[in-house]
């Protein structure tokens, strides 16, 4: 007992989130997460960091625990990202003052991270953004309906405290029908880069990306005699969504948005 009250009433300060949904703590991180840990220093004793996995003893690999530094009176401890929840760790540190030496350690295991990001439509339903277009084919009317703005929020939740924010995916192209085309996105809300179909996103905070969608098709009143055949719906994909430090969405699933776009269903012109 007395033992158990020794590694409970261990003196380390260890960082604690300040974002409400942030689950991973120096005491019960997630997989690929970072946290600190740190004690009191005293200035000319020196200090040496160790862990143990499963009892205080057996040492764990760099590959489940990657140290900052083995010395010093604060380091960084990155958690693998193959580490198994539920595993106890154990965190040591040996302090030294040239004549004596004390020990400290503090129990550690392993949580379920439940960082994920999900995707947001601004506009469920959008309009094509310029009048429609018409013009001749030799005495045939031929009609272009141009371009549609869409815009989708995404929003991060459980992002750990020590990360530099996150990284996420998505795919709108291959969702779009025949004939349309999508240009690269702008970030319109939130600090964010795009590289290819990767954004990454310099905080902890929700983005919001613009796509403006070109239908490329024209239409007449043979095939559009309803006046429905430039209707679509754009669906916005958001998948591998990472964190900083390397945590994966914790269902490293896809997650979706769509937009109906349409215009008034004018039929063909009715004569008699």
């Amino acid at each position: 007992m007395k033992k158990l009250f020794t590694l409970l009433s261990l003196f380390v300060v260890i960082g604690m989130s300040a974002n409400v949904f942030a689950q991973s703590t120096g005491s019960a991180p997630s997989p690929g997460a970072k946290h600190s840990y740190s004690v009191t220093e005293t200035t000319g004793n020196t200090y040496t960091w160790s862990v143990t996995v499963g009892d205080l003893d057996t040492g764990a690999s760099a590959a489940d625990a990657s140290l900052s530094s083995t010395t010093g009176s604060s380091i960084n401890i990155t958690w693998g990202t193959d580490v198994a929840v539920g595993t106890w760790y154990y965190v040591h540190v040996v302090e030294n003052d040239g004549s004596c030496s004390n020990e400290k350690v503090l129990p550690v295991q392993i949580s379920a991270n439940d960082f994920y990001v999900s995707v947001t439509a601004n506009n469920t339903t959008a309009c094509y953004t310029d009048p429609v277009s018409v013009s001749l084919n030799v005495n045939t009317p031929e009609y272009t309906h141009g371009d549609v703005t869409l815009i989708y929020t995404i929003t991060p939740t459980g992002v750990n405290e020590s990360s530099d924010g996150y990284k996420f995916d998505f795919d709108l192209s291959s969702k779009l029908p025949s004939g349309y085309t999508a240009a690269a996105p702008t970030v319109t809300s939130g600090s964010a880069t795009i590289s290819g179909s990767t954004v990454t996103v310099g905080d902890k905070n929700e983005v919001e990306l613009q796509f403006i969608v070109t239908n490329g098709n024209t239409y007449t009143n043979a095939n559009d005699d309803k006046g429905d055949a430039a209707d679509f719906t754009a669906t916005l994909d958001i998948s591998n969504g990472e964190t900083g430090n390397g945590i994966d969405d914790n269902t490293k699933g896809t997650y979706s948005a769509g937009t109906a776009v349409s215009r008034p269903h004018t039929t063909t012109i009715q004569t008699n």
